[in-house]
């Protein structure tokens, strides 16, 4: 039978589209035959006299005009805006459905109750229901305004023996379009379907197989929920019943649009939401049938598919293939091949020989895996499973009470009952570790597919008979719409079962029924690779994700046939938007891992994949919010702006959230594609290319576009919080810190929301473990505020940088589309943030990481996460060099390398050559090992307090250094060819530096060197003094000089003035007050020059005040001259006092390739020296010092 059915599928490809001499329309399914072209009549009306009211009850006697049974019309009003009615014959037989409701509703009573002769009005709050007696109809007010009518003219019930169909109409006189009654690959505004035209909605769980666009065809999902929404209001249905279901909709301009419901059996059980705003009808809906838990974060992240991994080797393979070629991902998962001759909880002994091993590599690597269980089980005895359920009654049962049996996968099976509760408990039990062999918590989540129930048999629509029986005698007819439900409710309880509660689980089902949110995510099942299931995939998750159904996603590249190299692009770029992101393909197509791909198709999947978990925060808050208000994750524009008419019908566009708008690119060779941008002339979507452009919410516009991406935009007035360091999975994101993108409103104001947990387990829920936070900024100042009175211990937010959008143009000027934004200022909001919280009296200090022309108003910059290679040591300096040139001149790179370890003797070089860049830190990841100085041998310990004390006697140079780059916008460091233009061997070199024009320095960035290559520029006029020895060269080009490991080459420029301090204590601060050391390297004619800056240290008072001193140090023979730079600057305090002075004298000059030497001599104040010490000068003129 496998190979039969195999065959089947591989030759699928030449079906186009689904059976319909299998799968049945209007005409051969008797409800809906029978009673669409009904005549509208007048069969009921109500007795007055029977009316009964208390504790939030109405009951109504209605007789039937027809002198056929009589029925009670029950009402009940439930808190939040929310009415339930029931038809209900006096001696009913119909089933009423168990377990799908979010616990029992909260009743309320009444207001009021006014009767009068033709009517009774119910009131509650701003609702009035209004029952007329003859003929019967219920209306329902908000504020007034009629919302919603039930039409008793198209109400029919038959109470039969074996069959309890029932129709009833309603009308939504406020609304422009009706939604919902999913699930339908259609468009999201359902279409008019009355006789003549399409057939109504068939609301029925099936596996329609190649199912087709735009079409009212049962598909695997069945969620009997209705929702009319206009400009003014939205108000709502949901039926409470799960048999199979016709729906009319209907166009009446006078009443609004209507829809006529066909119900094959069961209670008619209706709620009416009443809004009366689409957000608040979304609640209510959520309300009664519940919110997914959070899942965990993992879930959120790529999922790798495909029917036909072979074996474990083909699993650790792909992921290994994935991780070389830099795509992140965090899931694979495995078909039915995983079990051994097709019967689940096995493993396949041949290919999966191996399962724990398997388990335990994919957990290495942060990784997890989700296998396939689906409700048929082989008929084989020894097959425990099969065994247990027949000793146990736990199949499904034909009439005659024998197990119903049919063909699925593994030939002959039956299907378990999960209408038994028993059944469902022994089903939970074999996730259990014990019971599954070779399984670990890395087997993260569960697949439950073909539960519609799908069958290999054309004669019922390849699903259950209407007549088998469930548990209770319970016909298939009545539940068949839940049956996937309930098994994805009895895996639920077996994966939390599994871990004791501590771990949220995740499963993925296709059949799917109204409350299975509680339990699951759920995909759009087998699409085909054609651009037309682009756009349809939003239309069909934005509908789920208005009926409370949020995590679902759509088959990236298409279930089946072949995807060209574009659709797969389109595919990858579409699906990073929806909740549930995975690519999968049937067995028969070719394989198509992303790595598989030109380099060109790989570069632009990965940057949709690495745009998915850039905005994971995104996902994950909103997520969570939805846990708290049942709002959905994607949505409609008209969810957010519910009065645009133009916007009701846009289902090809999504909103993330309410902040992130995305267009898919559902057609080929298109260069451009039509937006429709909302919100009006006042609000502004920004590209998430940050490239500058923006539009207007004023509609629809032509946007060019690329197959690089397709349309992504923030709104104007949003703070996005993303994660801007690409790692291979969520796990490894982990502790990575926050990147806010901050949007301003034309009034400087922005907010936003993110939320932190620990990503897996329920203590977010159970013990309030979690931080929310709000987000808010004035233009001036980022706000965060815990929203919740939660236990925030280790969930901080750490924001590495804020990206900021100012729009700072006219009104005028925005509307040209051409016109970039102007500036977008990295880091400048954080910087007026500081400013204003210390009133202007302190400098701040910002570190960006992404940066922009201007940066290096606001903030430093590193080089980003680099690796612990010697390759990151030597590019620090060009990096750095570069970035001085362009004026960002407070740039350092991460010692040690962010990523990896540092072997002992890199580190310590590391330390060495960061000594010399602007911005000197060590920083690692969280993986690394420890790395602290103290933590090494004391030879390296020494080696790096070496450099340390090195980079603090300095201090006074990088002080007057970035004093002078405010005065003359001049580099900090500096290439040799800054101040050597002419010399042309200089050009390429980017391993040396200048620190201003005086020290030379070459970083060691090759492991075990005994002596490296160090030009001196500047000709044999020039010459230049070593800090470690006596030793000069002249500027003749590179010279070969040997090195330790304990000092890299740095060297003075003879004719320089170079001011230190000597005293070196635990921090700059503390250092404050010292005395300084002239080391003064005199050249050929016994002359040198510097220059040195005081002020406080801290205040802006050097800029509003001129409180400070800035001097100019000149040598000449014995005499040392202090001259004050700004005769107007205030250097009252700013006292330089001179401790030491150190005179560098040549004594053998270089000549012919050889170094020369020099003394140096100690000026102080001891017994052998006429220098006074601590020599204070306060520069009323110029002061003179002579050395003797």
């Amino acid at each position: 039978m496998w190979s039969q059915v195999l065959f089947l599928l591989l030759s699928g490809a030449l079906v186009r589209a689904a059976d319909h001499e299998v799968y049945k329309n209007c005409s051969r399914v008797d409800v809906c035959s029978q009673n669409r072209e009904l005549e509208r009549q007048d069969r009921f009306k109500v007795n007055p006299e029977g009316a009964v009211f208390g504790n939030g009850l109405a009951s109504f006697q209605v007789q039937n005009l027809d002198e056929t049974e009589d029925f009670f019309l029950n009402i009940t009003a439930i808190e939040g805006n929310i009415f339930r009615l029931t038809f209900e014959e006096k001696a009913s037989l119909r089933y009423h459905i168990q377990d799908v409701l979010d616990g029992e509703p909260t009743s309320i009573n009444f207001d009021d109750v006014q009767l009068s002769l033709t009517s009774a009005d119910i009131i509650v709050g701003n609702d009035r229901v209004t029952v007329n007696y003859s003929p019967l109809s219920v209306e329902f007010y908000e504020n007034e305004v009629l919302q919603f009518v039930v039409e008793g003219d198209r109400l029919t019930l038959q109470n039969e023996e074996l069959h309890h169909p029932f129709t009833f109409g309603v009308t939504f006189p406020q609304a422009s379009y009706l939604y919902g009654l999913h699930e339908h690959a259609d468009h999201l505004a359902l279409r008019t379907t009355e006789p003549g035209g399409d057939d109504p909605y068939r609301v029925r769980t099936m596996d329609d197989t190649y199912y087709e666009l735009y079409s009212t065809m049962a598909m695997y999902g069945a969620i009997p929920a209705l929702y009319g929404h206009g400009s003014t209001s939205t108000s709502g249905l949901f039926l409470h019943n799960a048999a199979e279901l016709w729906v009319e909709i209907t166009n009446q301009p006078a009443g609004g649009p209507g829809a006529y419901f066909m119900a094959d059996s069961g209670a008619l059980d209706l709620f009416v939401l009443l809004g009366p705003s689409v957000t608040e009808v979304v609640r209510q809906y959520t309300y009664l049938t519940g919110v997914a838990h959070l899942p965990p974060i993992w879930t959120l992240g790529y999922h790798q598919c495909r029917w036909g991994y072979a074996d474990q080797q083909d699993v650790q393979t792909v992921i290994a293939e994935l991780d070389a070629t830099d795509f992140p991902v965090d899931v694979i998962w495995l078909d039915i091949q995983h079990t051994q001759d097709m019967k689940f909880f096995t493993w396949n002994t041949e290919n999966f020989s191996d399962p724990f091993a398997m388990l335990q590599n994919l957990s290495s690597t942060n990784r997890y895996l989700v296998t396939l269980s689906d409700p048929h089980f082989k008929k084989e005895e020894g097959y425990f499973v099969y065994d247990e359920a027949i000793a146990n009654d736990y199949f499904i049962k034909n009439p005659d009470g024998t197990p119903f049996e049919d063909e699925c996968w593994p030939g002959t099976s039956s299907w378990m009952d999960y209408l038994n509760p028993d059944a469902r408990d022994y089903y939970s039990s074999l996730f259990l570790y014990e019971n599954w062999n070779g399984t670990t918590p890395a087997l993260g989540g569960i697949w439950n597919d073909m539960n519609e129930a799908a069958i290999f048999n054309d004669g019922n629509e390849k699903t259950f008979p209407y007549d088998i029986v469930h548990y209770g005698g319970v016909p298939n007819r009545d539940i068949h719409n839940m049956y996937g439900y309930l098994q994805t409710m009895a895996t639920h309880k077996g994966l939390m079962d599994r871990d004791n509660g501590t771990r949220r689980p995740f499963i993925l089902t296709r059949a799917h029924f109204a409350g299975s949110q509680r339990y699951s995510a759920f995909w759009t099942g087998d699409n085909t690779a054609e651009f037309g299931f682009i756009p349809i995939s939003y239309s069909m998750c934005l509908n789920a994700n208005l009926l409370g159904f949020v995590f679902c996603g759509a088959d990236v590249g298409g279930f089946f046939d072949e995807p060209t190299e574009e659709l797969l692009q389109r595919f990858y770029q579409a699906g990073a938007w929806l909740p549930f992101f995975r690519e999968h393909a049937n067995i028969g197509s070719e394989r198509r891992e992303p790595y598989l791909y030109p380099e060109e198709v790989q570069k632009r999947i990965r940057e949709a994949i690495k745009t998915r978990y850039a905005h994971l925060p995104v996902w994950y808050t909103l997520f969570y919010e939805h846990t708290r208000t049942g709002d959905p994750m994607i949505r409609p524009i008209f969810y957010h702006y519910p009065e645009d008419q133009d916007a009701f019908q846009v289902d090809d566009q999504l909103l993330v959230g309410s902040d992130i708008l995305v267009k898919a690119v559902g057609e080929s060779e298109v260069e451009s594609v039509q937006v429709y941008f909302p919100g009006g002339d006042d609000l502004l979507w920004f590209s998430a290319q940050l490239d500058g452009t923006f539009y207007p919410g004023t509609g629809f516009t032509e946007i060019p576009v690329t197959i690089d991406r397709i349309p992504v935009y923030y709104r104007q007035g949003s703070i996005i919080a993303t994660k801007q360091t690409s790692r291979p999975s969520t796990t490894d994101m982990k502790d990575d810190d926050y990147t806010l993108l901050v949007f301003l409103n034309d009034d400087l104001t922005a907010s936003g929301t993110v939320y932190i947990d620990d990503n897996l387990s329920f203590e977010y829920r159970d013990s309030m473990r979690y931080n929310y936070l709000s987000l808010s900024t004035d233009g001036t100042t980022l706000l965060s505020v815990s929203i919740d009175e939660s236990n925030n211990e280790g969930f901080d937010l750490v924001i590495a940088e804020i990206i900021t959008v100012n729009p700072e143009k006219s009104r005028d000027e925005f509307l040209d589309l051409k016109n970039p934004y102007h500036h977008f200022r990295v880091t400048m909001s954080t910087h007026q943030g500081l400013m204003a919280r210390d009133n202007g009296t302190k400098r701040p200090f910002v570190l960006t990481r992404s940066h922009f022309a201007g940066t290096q108003r606001y903030s430093a910059i590193w080089t980003g996460d680099n690796t612990a290679d010697w390759g990151y040591l030597s590019v620090s300096y060009s990096q750095c060099l570069d970035a001085n040139l362009l004026g960002i001149v407070f740039c350092g790179a991460d010692i040690g390398g962010f990523a990896n370890d540092p072997d002992v003797e890199l580190l310590q070089r590391w330390y060495q050559a960061g000594v010399w860049l602007p911005f000197y830190r060590a920083h690692s990841t969280s993986g690394s090992m420890r790395r602290e100085p103290y933590l090494f041998d004391e030879e390296v310990q020494q080696v790096i307090r070496n450099a340390l004390q090195l980079r603090y006697k300095h201090l006074p140079v990088w002080y007057t250094l970035f004093y002078e780059h405010t005065r003359n916008k001049d580099p900090i460091i500096r290439p040799l060819f800054y101040h050597y233009p002419q010399d042309t061997d200089v050009y390429r070199i980017s391993d040396h530096l200048l620190v201003g024009r005086d020290i030379l320095v070459r970083a060691v960035a090759e492991a075990g060197v005994e002596s490296v290559q160090v030009y001196f520029p500047g000709g044999a006029e020039e010459h230049w003094i070593s800090i470690d020895n006596a030793e000069v060269y002249d500027g003749n080009g590179f010279v070969n000089i040997s090195v330790t490991i304990d000092a890299i080459p740095v060297y003075y420029r003879r004719g320089s003035v170079i001011v230190r301090k000597e005293t070196v204590r635990l921090s700059s601060d503390e250092m404050a007050n010292d005395g300084y050391t002239l080391y003064v390297n005199l050249d050929a004619y016994n002359k040198a020059t510097g220059t040195v800056y005081l002020d406080d240290n801290t205040s802006f008072n050097y800029v509003d005040n001129k409180e400070y001193n800035y001097l100019k140090i000149d040598m000449e023979g014995s005499d040392v001259t202090l001259t004050k730079v700004d005769e107007d600057a205030n250097s009252n305090g700013f006292d330089f006092v001179i401790d030491h002075v150190v005179v560098n004298k040549v004594i053998k000059e270089p000549e012919n390739g050889s170094f020369g030497r020099y003394e140096q001599k100690l000026y102080t104040k001891d017994t052998s020296q006429e220098l006074l010490k601590n020599l204070k000068f306060t520069f009323d003129e110029p002061a003179k010092i002579k050395l003797t």
